[in-house]
């Protein structure tokens, strides 16, 4: 393990039925849904959150099934230096 460029990652997992294939190509496109009232901003408002913090953010279908969502950071020295 170093500590160069060390990144803390949460991943979120569901055991629903996944994302769709072609939405997960453009998933964090505003207005891109697959409910039927939904505004399709949900994921393109983290995804600009994520880049405003230097944070990755990952969509992929589990191969046991459902879908995860995973946020990474950089991390930061005490004096808020990214290391």
């Amino acid at each position: 393990w170093s500590m160069e460029h060390a990144r803390v990652r949460l991943s979120v997992r569901d055991n629903g039925p996944g994302f769709p294939e072609q939405i997960l190509s453009r998933a964090f496109e505003p207005y891109i849904t697959t409910k039927t009232k939904g505004t399709g901003l949900g994921l393109a408002v983290v995804k600009k959150i994520a880049d405003d913090h230097q944070a990755r953010i990952d969509l992929k279908n589990s191969p046991e099934g459902g879908a995860q969502v995973s946020l990474s950071f950089q991390v930061a020295d005490s004096q808020n230096r990214l290391i």
